[in-house]
């Protein structure tokens, strides 16, 4: 419970900051984190599924921020 309490304290702190439009976009980057503490924490394989769904992530995730600087 209390781990859940900081993370949205620290997550609004990041909206604060940044701004909500770009903050907005990281919260994709949840299921990431998901799997890659499955596979650190619990020894969960890593499929090659998995390694698709990290780039298309993070590929999203670049692909907004940088088209957002031109606008």
């Amino acid at each position: 419970m209390f781990p859940s309490f900081l993370s949205q304290i620290f997550y609004l702190r990041g909206v604060d900051l940044i701004g909500p439009g770009r903050a907005g976009v990281y919260v994709n980057l949840v299921p990431v984190f998901a799997a890659v503490l499955a596979v650190g924490l619990i020894y969960e394989p890593f499929a090659p599924f998995h390694a698709v769904a990290l780039a298309l992530v993070i590929g999203g995730i670049w692909l907004a921020q940088r088209t957002g600087k031109r606008g």
